[in-house]
């Protein structure tokens, strides 16, 4: 082998060696940091909107007698959010689009907390059992409209913070943490009524799951305001295979 061809296959060496480590900071340059943190936010607002979805329609019982009404009365709390979801569900797909994604993340957590404080305002104050239940039905109309706003969410926000081998992964996360919320709607209202065998009355117990919901969606929201931004500075990416849609809108 000659002096020359041996320098030639050095540099060649050192080429594949600097390639990979470019590949590799570059991987790390366009996966941000903050892309979980946005995965936390996205997945507690749909945990928020399904735990309201259900409930109160879970202690109907209870309520009947707290709002003097039917329980089919009652089911209105939960029928609310399938009405208005079937009436916005086609242009709620072009809401992350033009109103983009942190705006309708925040739309969404100001919705629920607004929802969520009238409802405890009226468990706060004496009211008649009609002035309540009306109250309420207005408190549960908030949060159903927040469905048109983040229920189409988790894939623009998965496409834009994640490479393409996370998506699919972090799209189940947010849809997933909607049907926990739905759990939890169920199971947390009816965990608190076992506190009437210790004497508290149904009126207190009312009061601690509002609060528990609007202190809950209050954090949320507040802090999404300082934390939550529309996208990283690059777009997410994990090789080369995959460049940014500036790149490749410019060898187009």
């Amino acid at each position: 082998m000659s002096i020359s061809s041996a320098v030639g296959t050095s540099h060649s060496l050192a080429r594949c060696y600097n390639s990979d480590d470019q590949s590799k900071s570059s991987e790390s340059d366009f996966l941000h940091k903050g892309r979980f943190g946005m995965l936390v936010y996205m997945s507690a607002i749909l945990l928020i909107n399904g735990e309201q979805w259900t409930s109160l329609s879970s202690i109907t019982p209870q309520l009947t007698v707290y709002f003097n009404r039917t329980p089919q009365d009652i089911n209105w709390f939960s029928n609310i959010f399938i009405i208005v979801i079937s009436i916005l569900a086609t242009p709620s797909v072009y809401f992350p689009k033009f109103i983009k994604i942190k705006y309708c993340l925040l739309i969404g957590g100001l919705l629920h907390a607004i929802g969520t404080l009238i409802k405890l305002m009226v468990s706060l104050f004496p009211f008649t059992s009609n002035e309540r239940f009306i109250a309420c039905i207005i408190g549960t109309i908030f949060p159903s409209l927040s469905q048109a706003f983040i229920l189409n969410i988790p894939p623009y926000l998965s496409k834009v913070w994640f490479s393409k081998g996370q998506r699919n992964l972090t799209t189940s996360i947010a849809y997933g943490s909607n049907f926990l919320g739905i759990a939890i709607g169920f199971l947390f209202p009816n965990s608190l009524l076992s506190l009437t065998s210790y004497g508290l009355e149904f009126q207190t117990i009312i009061k601690i799951l509002f609060g528990c919901e609007f202190g809950f969606s209050a954090i949320v929201f507040c802090s999404m305001i300082f934390v939550v931004i529309e996208k990283p500075k690059a777009p997410a990416r994990t090789n080369q295979t995959d460049p940014p849609e500036s790149d490749q809108k410019n060898k187009k």
